[in-house]
C-alpha cells in the first residue's frame, strides 16, 4: 500500500478544501457546494431565500447579515441542491425553483396550478407545478 503524503492528510478527494480536523458547521448552516464537489458557500439554512435553475447552473438568491438580497450563481443541478438544501420551510415547487416558505408573501392560483410571490427584485413570480402542490398542503400553506 502506498504512503499518502502527510499534507494531503488534511484534504478530502470529493469537496477539494482544506479540512480543519475537529471543526463542525452548526447546524443550523448548510454547506452548498458545486458539482465538484468543492464548497461554495456554507450560510444559514432560514437565510435562503429561492433558488432557480438555468441549465447546468443554480442561481441562489439568499438574505445577506443587512436586509439585502444578494445572488451568487454556480454549477450544479438542482437535484443534488435539493438534497442538501431542502427541509420543513425551504421545498421544492417546480423542477426548476426551490423556495424557502418564509419569504413567500402571497400564492394566488393561475389554471391548474399557483404561483407564488415573493417581493424579490427581478423576479416576477415563482411558479407552483401540479406535481409539487401535495407539498404544500403538508407544510399547512
Amino acid at each position: 500500500m502506498a504512503k499518502i503524503p502527510t499534507f494531503l492528510l488534511g484534504l478530502t478527494r470529493r469537496q477539494g478544501e482544506h479540512q480543519v480536523p475537529g471543526f463542525r458547521f452548526p447546524r443550523s448552516h448548510v454547506q452548498i457546494t458545486d458539482y465538484r464537489g468543492t464548497l461554495v458557500m456554507s450560510l444559514q439554512r432560514d437565510c435562503i431565500v429561492l433558488a432557480k435553475a438555468l441549465d447546468n447552473y443554480v442561481c441562489l438568491w439568499y438574505k445577506d447579515g443587512s436586509s439585502d438580497f444578494k445572488s451568487i450563481v454556480f454549477r450544479q443541478k438542482m437535484q443534488e441542491l435539493a438534497k442538501v438544501i431542502c427541509s420543513d420551510d425551504i421545498v421544492r415547487c417546480h423542477r426548476s425553483y426551490i423556495v424557502n416558505l418564509e419569504y413567500v408573501k402571497i400564492i394566488r392560483p393561475y389554471r391548474k396550478s399557483y404561483r407564488m410571490d415573493i417581493g424579490l427584485p427581478g423576479v416576477d413570480y415563482v411558479p407552483v407545478s401540479a406535481a409539487f402542490i401535495s407539498k404544500f398542503a403538508e407544510n399547512g400553506k
